[in-house]
C-alpha cells in the first residue's frame, strides 16, 4: 500500500525488510493483508495530521492523535471511527473498508473548533511539571565520566555539556524548577557531575546555545563562581567569527551582561560592549537597516541566526548604559527583519528560514527562525519605547500564530517556543487573548508525550524521546512551568533573556 518495491504475493511468507516510518507493521502480526489495511488507516490518519512518525515512538499514539482530532467538528466523527476501527483489525478486507468510507457525510460546514477541551487544571499542570523533572533527573546516567542522556542526534556533533542540546540546558532548568521536586540530593549530585565532566576550555566553541559562554552562564547560576569565569573569560579571548545570537558574538554579549549583572565586575560590561562594537563594524547595511552575513556569505532573518536576535544585545545595553546609540543600532539591525516579514492574502504574518538569497520559501512560525523569535524581541522593544508600529506587528504576529498544532513539541523549533512567545506578549501587555491561546495550546503538549514514562516527550522528527533543552523535554516543562507561574512574581522569561534584570526598566530609561 505504502512502497510499491516492497509488494510481494498474496499469501506468500516472503517479508523483504523495507518498511516505511510511521506505515510500517508495529504489531508483527504475520498476516500481511491485515496489516496493509492498518497501513490504509496510517495513510487517512497522516492525511488529517502529519505525525505518524511518533507511531515509532509508542504505536498506541494513534489513540491520541484521535483524541487531539476530535475536537475539530468539522472533521466526521464516523471518519475517525473507521480510522479508530481499522487500527483495532475490525476489517478483514479493503472492501470493507472503502465501503465505510463511502458512508461518511464530508458536508459539514461548520469549521469551529471545540473550546471547552481545554479547562487546564492547575494541579495537574503542577504533577505534571514534577512527574517530568522526576523523570529527566531519572533518566541521566554517568559511568566513567561519560553522560549518556536522552537528546537530539546534534548533541553528537556539538558537545554534550552545550545549552542546546547537552547537560547545561538541562541543568540549568533543572535548577530553576528544583521546588517542583522532592530529589534534590539527586539534582546537587548532577550539578557535582558536571564539574566532573567538564573539558578545557578550548575543547568547546565559544557560543552562547553551543559552547563556552552558555557553560559558563550555567555555572555561574548554579553557583560555581571561579570555574564559570575560567570559561567566560576564555570565550571572550577566543570570540566566533559569527555574529549572531545562536553561534555568534551576540549570544557571547548577553553572556557577558548576564556575568555583569551577577558580579558587579565592570570588565564584563566592558567586554559586552567591545562585543557591540566588533559586531557593528561586521554590519551591511539595505534602506539604512542592519544586517549580517555569515561564514558561508548567506543572510537570515530570525532570532536565532538574524538581525532580530542581535538587535536584543543592543536594547539591553540600551537599558544598562542609557546610551542611546545602542538603542538606534538595535532598532536598525530589528528593522531589517521587520522588513522581511511576508503577508499573505488573509493576513497572516511569515518569514522565510531560508537564507535570503534562496529562491526557497519556507515560512516557520518557530522561535529559532520565524516569527515567534521576532515577536519575542519586537514585544520587549515595544516594552521599552512604547512604539505602536511595534505593538501592531506583535498583535499581528499572535493572530497568525492562533494556532492549534506544529510537528514538534521542542523550544526552538516546536509548541514550546510558540506558547513563550504568547506568555511574554501577555507579561508585557496582559492581553488576555495571549494568555488564552497559550493555555489552549499547552493543553496540547500530551501529543506528544510518552505514555509510560509521563513527562518526557518526542524531539524533532518524534521518533524518539528527546529530554533536552531545545528539542525536548526540559523545554517543555520549562515553559508548563512558567504558564503555572504567569501572574506571580516569578512571572518572567528566564530562557537566556535578560529580563529580570532591565525590563522592569523599560521606558523609565527610554524617556530619560
Amino acid at each position: 500500500m505504502i512502497d510499491f518495491e516492497c509488494s510481494i504475493l498474496k499469501n506468500s511468507n516472503f517479508d523483504n525488510g523495507i518498511e516505511t516510518p510511521g506505515f510500517r507493521n508495529y504489531t508483527n502480526k504475520k498476516n500481511l493483508l491485515k496489516e496493509d489495511i492498518v497501513k490504509v488507516g496510517c495513510l487517512l490518519l497522516y492525511g488529517l495530521l502529519p505525525m505518524n512518525t511518533i507511531l515509532e515512538l509508542d504505536y498506541k499514539k494513534y489513540k491520541d492523535i484521535l483524541r487531539f482530532l476530535n475536537n475539530f467538528s468539522y472533521i466526521p466523527k464516523d471518519l475517525l471511527r473507521l480510522i479508530e476501527g481499522i487500527f483495532n483489525y475490525d476489517f478483514f478486507s479493503i472492501e470493507s473498508v472503502l465501503i465505510s468510507f463511502d458512508k461518511i457525510n464530508f458536508n459539514n460546514s461548520n469549521k469551529e473548533f471545540s473550546e471547552n477541551v481545554f479547562n487546564l487544571d492547575k494541579n495537574d499542570i503542577r504533577n505534571k511539571i514534577s512527574e517530568s523533572i522526576n523523570n529527566i533527573i531519572d533518566s541521566i546516567l554517568i559511568e566513567n565520566k561519560t553522560i549518556f542522556l536522552p537528546s537530539d542526534p546534534h548533541i553528537y556533533d556539538t558537545n554534550k555539556l552545550s545549552v542546546a542540546h547537552g547537560f547545561s540546558g538541562i541543568l540549568y532548568n533543572l535548577y530553576i524548577l528544583e521546588k517542583y521536586t522532592d530529589k534534590s540530593t539527586d539534582l546537587n549530585n548532577l550539578y557535582y557531575e558536571m564539574i566532573s565532566l567538564l573539558e578545557k576550555p578550548n575543547e568547546y566553541s565559544s557560543s552562547l546555545f553551543m559552547g563556552n559562554s552558555g557553560i559558563a552562564w550555567v555555572l555561574e547560576t548554579l553557583g560555581y563562581h571561579e570555574i564559570s569565569h575560567i570559561y567566560i573569560d576564555y570565550a571572550n579571548k577566543n570570540l566566533p567569527k559569527l555574529n549572531d545570537l545562536f553561534y555568534g558574538k551576540a549570544g557571547v554579549g548577553l553572556s557577558n551582561l548576564y556575568f555583569y549583572k551577577k558580579t558587579k565586575e565592570k570588565k564584563y560590561l566592558n567586554e559586552a560592549k567591545k562585543i557591540a562594537s566588533s559586531i557593528l563594524k561586521s554590519a551591511h547595511q539595505k534602506n539604512g537597516k542592519y544586517y549580517w552575513k555569515d561564514c558561508h556569505d548567506d543572510v537570515y532573518n530570525g532570532y536565532g541566526r538574524g538581525s532580530s536576535g542581535i538587535s536584543l544585545l543592543y536594547l539591553y545595553l540600551f537599558l544598562e548604559t542609557e546610551d542611546k546609540k545602542y538603542l538606534e543600532i538595535g532598532e536598525k539591525a530589528l528593522g531589517f527583519d521587520i522588513d522581511n516579514l511576508t503577508t499573505d492574502d488573509t493576513g497572516k504574518i511569515g518569514l522565510n528560514r531560508e537564507p535570503i538569497s534562496s529562491n526557497k520559501i519556507v515560512l516557520s512560525p518557530y522561535l529559532y527562525d520565524g516569527i515567534a523569535g521576532v515577536g519575542s524581541v519586537l514585544i520587549r522593544y515595544f516594552k521599552v519605547t512604547k512604539n505602536n508600529k511595534y505593538l501592531h506587528l506583535v498583535n499581528k504576529i499572535t493572530n497568525s500564530l492562533n494556532i492549534h498544532f506544529t510537528m514538534f513539541p521542542g523550544y526552538m523549533r516546536g509548541l514550546s517556543g510558540i506558547v513563550n512567545f504568547h506568555l511574554d506578549v501577555y507579561s508585557f501587555t496582559r492581553n488576555k487573548l495571549n494568555l488564552d491561546i497559550a493555555r489552549r495550546l499547552a493543553s496540547n503538549f500530551y501529543l506528544y508525550e510518552d505514555r509510560v514514562k509521563k513527562g518526557l516527550y518526542a524531539g524533532e522528527q518524534l521518533i524518539r524521546l528527546s529530554n533536552d533543552y531545545f528539542t525536548g523535554s526540559i523545554g517543555v516543562t520549562s515553559t508548563l512551568a512558567r504558564l503555572y507561574e504567569i501572574n506571580t512574581h516569578n512571572d518572567c522569561n528566564q530562557n537566556f533573556f535578560l529580563d529580570q534584570y532591565y525590563m522592569n526598566l523599560g521606558s523609565e530609561v527610554y524617556e530619560k
